[in-house]
């Protein structure tokens, strides 16, 4: 299902008016809840009904208050943060994402509600739901000569490609914790992901292509940090081929060090390193 928040939308009885109907404006608009089964999702549109009141959509603006003006009428989408997709439950949200050729503006992408600018017709938003521990793809642990599963403790930390991510998820007293996006998910083409774990650190490798170029790129996970647990994303280096260079990350045991090697010249069995102070 997906919500949205029209505060131009005429649904509101207006009884000193003679019982017409008007807008609710920004400080009384409220979320309506639609259910969207692709292909065709909700579509606002000019003969679209919106219940609970059944009255023509009339479609949206464009271009409006892309400012993000909070004094100033804006639209907004929401989705619930877990829901059932098909046959998989527990589903669950990881970001907002617009395909036309100038897609619309997402005030905060990753939030669950947030204001949206349309600037096109025809735009399409999807609400991203990542299936718990599914993956689009049969190696999504591959390959074996990378660490995909980390043992520390008690407790199991696992990562993993699916759509082109990284995706990463830690069991704990018998239950495996919702996935958190790793990589970035406006360039789908990160593979080949290791994982190491030193208290309070998770550290993450993996590899992407940018413009033609495969990279290395690590982040590191505060399991200790109240906000902001997440490091930024950091770019080790490029890679000087088209082959994999299966990077593999290691804490050594120190806490917040860590030890990353990949192959970085294709037929030449030697490996590369950097030792990070994090």
């Amino acid at each position: 299902m997906v919500q949205f928040r029209d505060p131009w939308y005429i649904d509101l009885v207006d009884a000193e008016h003679g019982n017409s109907l008007m807008n609710r404006g920004m400080q009384n608009a409220v979320y309506r809840t639609r259910e969207s089964t692709p292909p065709d999702g909700f579509k606002p549109n000019y003969d679209t009904p919106l219940p609970p009141a059944n009255q023509p959509y009339r479609g949206v603006f464009l271009n409006e208050n892309n400012q993000f003006d909070p004094l100033n009428p804006i639209y907004s989408v929401g989705a619930p943060l877990s829901q059932t997709i098909g046959n998989y439950p527990n589903c669950t949200f990881f970001g907002w994402r617009a395909t036309a050729s100038t897609p619309a503006l997402f005030q905060n992408h990753t939030s669950t509600q947030t204001a949206i600018v349309f600037r096109s017709a025809n735009d399409n938003i999807n609400a991203q739901y990542k299936g718990h521990c599914l993956s689009s793809t049969s190696t999504a642990t591959a390959t074996t000569n990378q660490r995909k599963i980390f043992y520390s403790s008690g407790d199991y930390f696992s990562v993993y490609v699916s759509g082109g991510l990284i995706w990463y998820t830690k069991l704990h007293d018998g239950i495996w914790a919702p996935e958190q996006l790793v990589s970035t998910y406006s360039n789908a083409t990160a593979k080949n992901p290791s994982i190491a774990e030193y208290w309070p650190y998770v550290h993450f490798v993996w590899e992407e292509i940018v413009n033609g170029i495969n990279y290395v790129y690590y982040r590191r996970l505060d399991q200790n940090a109240s906000q902001d647990p997440w490091s930024n994303i950091i770019q080790l280096s490029y890679v000087d081929g088209t082959f994999d260079a299966t990077p593999i990350v290691s804490t050594m045991g120190y806490s917040g060090q860590a030890v990353v090697v990949w192959k970085k010249f294709d037929g030449n069995p030697v490996f590369y390193g950097m030792n990070l102070q994090v």
